[in-house]
């Protein structure tokens, strides 16, 4: 047994769902983050300008790693979230 883990004398089920990230049985609520929501207007725009450019340049190859680094900071958040709420419950 790991040494950091402490002994617990209550027991929770979780129910990973698509309203609420995750409800427990004792009726405790870890609300569903929106990551997407708070970088959706930045995507779309750097999406429209990566639209407008003429496929081939080297302008459309910069405007392609803009759209890729917002994806990626998106998708950083979530593993993130998901990371600390997971050690959150471990421990």
């Amino acid at each position: 047994m790991n040494p950091l883990l402490h002994e617990r004398d209550t027991v929770v089920g979780v129910d990973v769902g698509l309203e609420s990230f995750a409800t427990f049985s004792n009726g405790e609520k870890i609300e569903n983050p929106r990551f997407f929501r708070t970088d959706e207007k930045a995507l779309a725009k750097a999406q429209r300008k990566l639209s407008k450019t003429e496929k081939g340049t080297p302008e459309r190859k910069k405007s392609r790693k803009v759209v890729a680094r917002i994806h990626e900071r998106i998708a950083n958040r979530r593993h993130d979230f998901a990371h600390q709420t997971s050690r959150m419950l471990v421990f």
